[in-house]
């Protein structure tokens, strides 16, 4: 299986009462939980890399990414500088499923 690149923009809340946060990729349903921003934010990539690994076990990664109407692309057509990508997790399961986030970008840039 090849890898796609996924653009998602993260959005966060926090509780008032238990001052805990929440991460959502909200197109996709996904939402994380941490007690910081970056908790929460690495727990959303953690969720998003089960999210793929599942999707794609079933046949339905590409179908949901575009019934959610998310910007992707196919790894070798990704059509930006991929060089600033940064490389920041591997699924233990399989080597071929990397979380990436490029910063310079208001987006989370997610390849899987």
């Amino acid at each position: 299986m090849s890898r796609v690149v996924v653009l998602l923009e993260p959005t966060f809340l926090r509780d008032r009462e238990n001052g805990e946060y929440a991460a959502r990729f909200r197109s996709l349903g996904l939402t994380a939980y941490g007690d910081t921003r970056d908790e929460a934010l690495t727990a959303l990539k953690d969720f998003f890399a089960f999210f793929v690994r599942k999707r794609r076990e079933n046949g339905t990664l590409e179908w949901f990414l575009d019934k959610a109407g998310v910007e992707w692309y196919p790894e070798d057509k990704y059509p930006h500088d991929p060089s600033v990508i940064e490389y920041l997790g591997e699924d233990s399961e399989a080597a071929s499923r990397w979380i990436r986030v490029d910063p310079t970008s208001p987006y989370t840039t997610l390849a899987a």
